[in-house]
């Protein structure tokens, strides 16, 4: 019986597959945090776009699998049949994948932020946003498909609970969102104001007369007896040099505000949302995690698939050594550090 039940769960979803990329996003985190080098520039390396990957594959999936379904979404998750719970099953190794990246990529995108006296990490952070949110879609899809149709944690057979059976955090989450989109509007409107304002400042010095071109003509006049074209040229091409640093400054200046704030609202709620959604997850029951004697780590779906097989165990030591690079990565980073910081000791006392 529960080997028929997991029949429709793709082998993808085994756990040394679903092991390896767990390790694989915790090498990225490692190289993001710890590695000197990596944490500074907005790279994309191999594993990260690894990390990315099987959740894409598991979002499109799902909602190929649901579009395919037999029975109702809340009939796959809820019926006691064996033959319709396959069904959930198969829904649920997915799910499971989008749900773990959409608590990751809370992690991912503190991790991008101007920290370590670097700039933002722009490319990263759009990538993390839109996988993110891809994975995020399907726990709304799920929560308008079951949850909003009456159906309860406790009803469903499901291995483990899912965060779009906590409303509170759905909605928090959107409010979040929206929250993000108002401060943003708002800042880019404010940012727009000011540049206009600069244009009009740039305008009236360029039609108030200039005290400091005048004695600088006066004193070629004093040198040379006359006014050469290629002097006043010059004064020209310096004061709009000037002109232009200012307003670059003034723009990039308005930017890291706005940068900052938005990195204060995010850095507060994503760790909060991170730790509510880990132990939402982790203290909520549902009838089949009740019943379960499986032992199984609650982040990897349960499949046909087990440790034995060949290519469970490939997977998952490529997953070990994937992680193992990164913290090679980190230790060679620090040794060079220690060994720059070094020479630098020993000119300074030269």
């Amino acid at each position: 019986m529960q080997t028929s039940r997991y029949q429709l769960v793709d082998s993808l979803y085994g756990p040394g597959t679903v092991g390896a990329w767990l390790l694989t996003i915790c090498a990225v985190l490692i190289s993001w945090s710890l590695d000197t080098s990596s944490r500074r520039k907005d790279t994309i390396s191999v594993d990260f776009i690894a990390a990315l990957l099987l959740p894409i594959v598991a979002t499109s999936h799902l909602v190929f699998q649901i579009a395919r379904l037999p029975v109702s979404v809340q009939e796959a998750v809820t019926s006691q049949d064996i033959n319709v719970q396959k069904y959930g099953s198969a829904l649920e190794a997915p799910l499971n994948i989008c749900e773990t990246f959409s608590m990751a990529a809370l992690l991912l995108a503190v991790f991008c932020g101007p920290w370590w006296k670097s700039d933002p990490k722009w490319t990263r952070l759009g990538l993390v946003l839109v996988v993110g949110l891809l994975s995020w879609a399907t726990e709304n899809v799920m929560f308008a498909m079951v949850t909003m149709r009456g159906v309860d944690v406790a009803d469903t057979t499901l291995s483990r609970p899912y965060l779009f059976f906590l409303t509170p955090i759905v909605t928090s989450t959107w409010g979040f969102l929206a929250l993000c989109i108002v401060v943003w509007a708002s800042l880019w409107i404010r940012t727009r104001v000011s540049l206009k304002k600069g244009q009009h400042t740039k305008r009236d010095l360029e039609n108030t007369p200039r005290p400091w071109v005048r004695s600088y003509v006066l004193q070629n006049v004093d040198q040379s007896g006359k006014i050469t074209q290629e002097s006043m040229e010059r004064m020209n091409s310096q004061l709009e040099r000037a002109l232009q640093m200012g307003a670059d400054l003034r723009r990039l200046e308005q930017q890291s505000r706005n940068i900052l704030i938005l990195s204060n609202i995010t850095g507060v709620f994503l760790p909060i949302a991170f730790l509510t959604s880990f132990f939402g997850i982790s203290f909520s029951k549902t009838k089949e995690s009740t019943n379960m004697h499986s032992k199984q780590f609650f982040l990897i779906p349960n499949s046909n698939g087990s440790m034995s097989n060949l290519d469970q165990i490939l997977a998952l030591v490529g997953g070990i050594i994937v992680l193992l690079a990164a913290v090679r990565r980190v230790y060679r980073s620090r040794v060079r550090n220690e060994q720059i910081s070094k020479v630098r000791l020993r000119r300074s006392s030269i």
